[in-house]
């Protein structure tokens, strides 16, 4: 099996099943039950309604549309450890809801979010790193995604990673390249020389 993992360069990690099963539940059964779950209560709004949408619903939502077969079959053979997450975050949602203050209820649940998003591993699988959000204006056209990045490379500046944001019926993208803190300054003055509209960084 060590042998199959090194052909793929893939990572071995020796875990306890029980372990093994209780991870998997968090880090990857539940987010497909909270994406979907989040997308099938959309049902009852109208197409204008769905059109309000902003690039939060479609980060939440990218794997609702997942293919349910499998997922079953995962389900059930995980169903103990599965539940006991549901329940975990079904606890955590409730306690927002009925909160005499929801506001300091979501505070409280963010906040904690925010905690624990820090040590989803980054790039590479290594530590995650504080990157700094360069966004550009790109018109939604052949060749000017690739002109971006180009611009990038010519001033020696690593995309460590890249979000792209449509604007609803306008034909441009805001596009995020996220960079070393220590890069940020020259990539910006680079992309602006070659006339890219800086949205923020």
């Amino acid at each position: 099996m060590r042998a199959v993992a090194a052909a793929l360069q893939a990572d071995a990690i020796d875990m306890d099943a029980q372990a093994h099963d209780a991870a998997v539940a968090r880090v990857s059964h539940a987010p497909q039950v909270a994406a979907s779950a989040v997308a099938a209560a959309l049902g009852p709004l109208q197409a204008d309604d769905v059109a309000l949408a902003g690039q939060g619903l479609r980060d939440v939502t990218r794997i609702a549309a997942s293919l349910p077969a499998m997922w079953a079959d995962i389900a059930r053979l995980n169903s103990h450890a599965l539940i006991a997450t549901l329940d975990h975050i079904i606890g955590d949602l409730e306690d927002v809801r009925d909160a005499d203050d929801i506001g300091e209820a979501l505070t409280d649940l963010i906040e904690r979010g925010r905690m624990e998003v820090a040590r989803i591993p980054g790039k590479h699988g290594g530590p995650t790193r504080d990157w700094v959000p360069v966004t550009v204006i790109v018109p939604d056209t052949p060749g000017h995604l690739l002109r971006l990045l180009s611009d990038a490379a010519s001033a020696h500046v690593n995309v460590e990673d890249i979000t792209i944001e449509h604007s609803p019926r306008q034909p441009v993208g805001l596009t995020t390249l996220h960079v070393l803190p220590e890069s940020a300054p020259a990539l910006v003055d680079a992309l602006t020389a070659q006339n890219w509209e800086i949205a923020s960084s």
